[in-house]
């Protein structure tokens, strides 16, 4: 149970909204707490008050706050005394932790002012040909356009009519009825989607996909209170060769890794240069 030290810290919170300037507060360092030979003092805790607090809300604040303190350094120092050495190898990781982050923020910045963020449709293409095996399907993927709708939409005819997209003309009325009644509604004739994720929408039960897939099926069907329609433009399946349109945008961020290493790489082989040319490194 947290114990409270509102007698302590009335007069600093006084102190602290009789004040115009909360730098000039404390003139010297002042004890707010300590557990052993470790202090809290009040200038620590004025820093944390949230603008904006009434003296009781900011007398809370700083209980809270020294409470926290106390039962943290308690637990700290008990630790440190039962286990140094883990205690050491905390303070070892912290540090080299801390050097990463500064190393990766320094990187990160080099890296963001020259990397060259566009690929060319030649590279990916270059890539795509030497790594073919790297782009085995591990599923179907289709292009297709599947449509949802409710059974009581009206002019229902209308989809039945179109979505086999026989006339040049039919996508543009699948769009205009999808708009206004679809509840689900797909079609992008450059885009790959897995069919697995095609039946999470349009429910096909009991289907064998492969032949489904082979016949290029166009069906409607219902259940008790959707009619669905699909249309299968165009597949490839399992453990097949995945198309170079299905993997243009993972080529390209492969392509911007090799690119960023290379760049890491001469980051530190240009620093380690300019040092050893300054006479900065030595070996013993």
């Amino acid at each position: 149970m947290k114990k409270h030290f509102y007698t302590g810290l009335i007069l600093l919170v006084i102190t602290i909204f009789d004040s115009c300037d909360t730098e000039e507060v404390v003139q010297e360092k002042v004890k707010a707490a300590s557990v052993g030979s470790i202090h809290l003092y009040q200038e620590e805790l004025i820093k944390d008050i949230p603008s904006g607090l009434s003296k009781e809300d900011s007398l809370l604040f700083i209980d809270n706050l020294v409470a926290n303190w106390i039962e943290d350094q308690i637990v700290l120092q008990k630790a440190e005394e039962v286990l140094p050495q883990a205690a050491k190898d905390v303070k070892d990781r912290l540090d080299n932790y801390r050097k990463s982050l500064i190393i990766y923020a320094y990187e990160q910045q080099f890296i963001k002012e020259r990397l060259d963020t566009s690929v060319s449709t030649s590279e990916v293409e270059k890539y795509y040909a030497a790594h073919t095996d790297d782009f085995m399907l591990k599923d179907y993927i289709v292009k297709v356009l599947y449509l949802k709708i409710s059974k009581s939409t009206p002019d229902i005819d209308k989809p039945q009519l179109y979505f086999r997209l026989e006339q040049e003309n039919d996508i543009n009325e699948m769009r205009y009825y999808a708009d206004l009644y679809a509840v689900n509604f797909h079609y992008d004739p450059d885009q790959w989607l897995f069919f697995e994720d095609v039946l999470k929408v349009i429910p096909l039960e009991e289907v064998n996909t492969e032949s489904f897939l082979r016949k290029k099926k166009k069906i409607m069907f219902e259940d008790e209170n959707f009619i669905y329609f699909i249309n299968v433009i165009d597949f490839t399946l399992k453990d097949a060769i995945s198309p170079l349109s299905f993997e243009k945008e993972k080529i390209k961020t492969i392509l911007l890794n090799f690119r960023t290493i290379d760049l890491r790489n001469k980051l530190r082989e240009d620093l380690y240069n300019d040092a050893i040319k300054a006479q900065q490194v030595q070996t013993y």
